[in-house]
């Protein structure tokens, strides 16, 4: 009798502690939010904690990522094969306009000292709005004392390639104790003598080399800031990083934590744009043409569904080079099927003889001449420079992208050839084309309307046009959306400029005579182009054309008869040629040593690294008077239904009923003892 209560009020012990655990667990589970504190200006506090690897995404990252730009698409463009073709790759130009196109408001550097106490913080500002010192963790701030005892570092140092509103960035900019920032200087973040180890400032305490890594990758891709003129240069002792090797060896071996994706909340809160390499690390390596770690921790998971392969690349055909595209030859795996492009070289150019390419035929863009009436216009951008004003000083932009029929006067602009060579615009509703004294606004009542067209190198039609007394060039500000100058020697494409030339009785030009330029065919493995349609009178482009998608493999006996590549994972009837390192017919030979490599060392790596990480922060309270921040204590990538909850349940009705069978048994027993 004695033994069977004792194992009932056992049993009842353990349904209390499993309900007692069900409502935290549906809670951290169904919570994979988090609660954003903000000021009244609407700028969110940094909410992470440092070296807390975060695991999750939070809400406005996900919002970041959506329609064309989530990560399933941005990953499916090709990146380089190393740091010499990175830069003109699908990936980093995909990279590079989602990071541009939403940075709506650009930073100054006076403006920061006021931004850190929300974007530097920790805990959502629970230490009197403190700012942690980016090399040594340390409470400075957040009051400005004139640089005394912290002022702001430029990550990637400013003599090494930063010269306009880059320098200005707040998420490059960090604060930093003097002292420090002073220790620091301008070498180059490496390991071994010679370089800066960020993370020697605090002793250890703290890792930070893959928060430069990702910083670094921010700055050369948002910015566009690569090996370029002999000004500066990214990679080696003379450069910011020591080499692409130690940067990926940094991104894998320091995960983002929970401190890093809040300031990047933060940050967008302020500017409207995010640092993609801090969301998803996994692009740092597709980038470079490299395989993703698929142990690495990252907070979106990404990386778990890494595939490796011991790549056998074969070449396929050439593709050559035209008048305006480069050429490559494609190289696919035989095994994976993954492709990328190398022996890159640039486009032929025009040649032309009598103002026609004998190439191609097209025709040779002219300057305007005096009393031409055409649009100016951002080509990359497709928007028209407009007389109307959006404010005191800056010009409206007209969208173009669907041609030029609803331009109106204010978008039409008569040109002045001056007798220095010089141009002059006057636009049809009478206001003229002219730059402010000391700012980089533009006006139409300005002295200074005296231009400069100077063509682009290799770029038929397109042309940078430079005030002449100013120096400032005319630019399309895509981030402020509208038209204004500046000075800078980084001519991208917010500073090129086309002329759409408008006949006499101002109607646009008919495209009636066209051609057809940059079609390439597609192959298995490749996209091709069907290539974009070109007006031969005036240069515009009637129609941007599409992308023919690859064809896919035709396999027959496990091999393509396209283009020769082997099935993966089939055993062909052919002969096979060891020999031969660019044979496809290797994949047989390969395949048996890979699938007992993988298995054995994923495993045991994975499981019991990353359970671990998590639990601890499980149990984490807050005081009620502080702000919530909530982190996820169960991963839904290894918990999509909560099957814990769903066990948890299960057990405890198991053992109710248990119970009930027990304390029945009881009373029948006692009933008959009286």
């Amino acid at each position: 009798m004695k033994k069977t209560i004792k194992r009932s009020l056992a049993l009842l012990m353990a349904l209390f502690i499993c309900i007692g655990l069900l409502p935290t667990v549906q809670i951290a589970a169904a919570n994979e939010t988090v609660d954003y504190v903000t000021g009244s200006n609407g700028y969110i506090y940094n909410w992470g904690t440092r070296e807390e690897d975060a695991t999750f995404l939070s809400p406005n990252a996900k919002a970041f990522y959506s329609g064309n730009n989530t990560y399933d698409k941005l990953s499916s463009y090709t990146g380089g094969t190393g740091t010499s073709d990175a830069p003109n790759s699908q990936l980093y130009k995909q990279l590079k306009n989602l990071m541009v196109s939403n940075h709506k408001y650009q930073t100054t550097y006076d403006a920061t000292r006021s931004m850190y106490q929300y974007t530097d913080c920790e805990n959502s500002g629970k230490t009197s709005k403190k700012i942690s010192c980016f090399y040594t963790g340390k409470e400075i701030g957040p009051s400005w004392d004139g640089g005394k005892t912290w002022n702001r570092e430029h990550t990637w140092p400013n003599s090494k390639g930063l010269g306009g509103n880059d320098e200005n960035d707040i998420m490059m900019l960090r604060p930093t104790d003097s002292r420090t920032n002073s220790s620091r200087g301008n070498k180059a973040y490496g390991e071994g003598s010679g370089f800066y180890d960020p993370n020697s400032a605090s002793n250890g305490t703290l890792d930070l080399r893959g928060d430069v890594a990702r910083i670094f990758l921010y700055v050369y891709v948002r910015w566009g800031n690569v090996n370029g003129n002999g000004q500066y240069t990214a990679w080696g002792s003379s450069g910011v990083i020591q080499s692409l090797d130690i940067l990926l060896k940094w991104m894998k071996e320091d995960p983002v934590d929970t401190w890093e994706l809040g300031r990047n909340d933060s940050v967008q809160s302020i500017t409207g744009t995010r640092n993609v390499f801090v969301d998803y690390p996994e692009f740092a390596f597709l980038l470079f043409g490299k395989d993703i770690p698929a142990n690495m921790t990252t907070p979106s998971g990404e990386a778990k569904n890494a595939v490796s392969c011991s790549h056998n690349y074969v070449a396929g055909n050439v593709v050559g080079a035209t008048c305006t595209a480069g050429g490559y030859t494609p190289y696919t795996c035989s095994l994976c099927g993954d492709s990328y492009q190398g022996n890159i070289t640039n486009q032929l150019g025009h040649n032309y003889v009598n103002d026609t390419c004998t190439r191609c035929n097209a025709k040779k863009a002219a300057l305007p001449g005096n009393g031409d009436k055409v649009v100016i216009y951002a080509p990359a951008h497709d928007m028209a420079l407009s007389a109307t004003k959006i404010s005191e000083y800056y010009n409206k932009g007209v969208d173009v992208s669907g041609g030029f029929g609803s331009v109106t006067a204010n978008e039409i602009w008569v040109v002045t050839v001056n007798a220095d060579g010089s141009y002059s615009f006057v636009s049809e509703s009478g206001k003229k084309l002219a730059l402010a004294g000391d700012y980089n606004s533009l006006n139409d009542t300005g002295a200074n309307d005296d231009w400069t067209i100077t063509p682009k190198s290799g770029a038929d039609g397109i042309f940078y046009i430079k005030n002449v007394a100013r120096g400032n060039y005319l630019e399309w500000y895509a981030s402020k959306n509208n038209w204004s100058t500046y000075v800078t020697s980084d001519l991208s494409d917010l500073f090129e400029i086309s002329f759409h030339v408008v006949k006499s009785n101002n109607q646009v030009c008919s495209h009636t005579n066209t051609r057809i330029e940059g079609a390439s065919a597609a192959t298995c493995t490749g996209h091709g182009h069907t290539g974009r349609t070109v007006c031969t009178a005036c240069g515009v482009t009637v129609n941007a054309g599409s992308v023919i998608n690859a064809t896919g493999h035709n396999y027959v006996n496990a091999k393509c008869t396209v283009c020769g590549a082997a099935q993966p994972g089939v055993e062909q009837t052919e002969p096979t040629n060891p020999t031969n390192p660019t044979d496809p017919s290797e994949a047989p030979t390969e395949t048996p040593t890979e699938t007992p490599t993988e298995t054995p060392t994923e495993t045991p790596t994975e499981t019991p690294t990353e359970t671990p990480t998590e639990t601890p922060s499980e149990p984490t309270v807050e005081s009620p008077c502080d702000p919530p921040v909530k982190v996820p204590a169960i991963d839904p990538d290894k918990d999509p239904n909560n099957s814990t909850v769903i066990i948890l349940i299960v057990v405890g009705v198991i053992v109710v009923a248990g119970v009930a069978v027990a304390v029945t048994l009881v009373l029948k027993k006692k009933r008959k003892a009286e």
